[in-house]
């Protein structure tokens, strides 16, 4: 049992790093394509973490999760985890929202630029007068 507990708050450490190195990435002045493939491997890296902790968890009693869980050392390092996660989401969401606005913008621009070139946008109903 104390090897799979150690085991445990090893992993749970590690999530944790992988958490912090979220954050330095998503609040790094890259755009948003220079953070899509270290993240994901971030991400890719964490989930085989937390398929690992599944793995030694499912082994467990209850009684025996419970007391793990209940440790100061595992709480204190699931809370900064869930901290870290709560950061990297705020900063992934403005990085979304300036992405999205960004977008709308160059939409914008598209059609802009398609008026003055004399291509029309089509309208909501053409009408074809055939009898002529």
């Amino acid at each position: 049992m104390k090897n799979i507990r150690q085991r445990i708050i090893q992993l749970y450490e590690q999530i944790e790093k992988l958490a912090l190195q979220q954050v330095k990435l998503v609040e790094s002045k890259q755009s948003i394509e220079e953070i899509l493939g270290p993240l994901d491997e971030l991400i890719n890296q964490r989930q085989e973490c937390m398929n690992q902790l599944d793995e030694l968890l499912s082994g467990l009693s209850t009684e025996q999760k419970t007391a793990l869980a209940e440790e100061e050392n595992t709480e204190d390092i699931l809370k900064r985890i869930l901290s870290l996660d709560s950061q990297s989401q705020k900063r992934l969401k403005e990085i979304l929202e300036a992405t999205s606005s960004k977008l709308i913008k160059m939409q914008d621009m598209k059609k802009a630029s398609r008026a003055y070139g004399g291509q029309d946008e089509p309208t909501e109903a053409w009408f074809f007068d055939r009898k002529r």
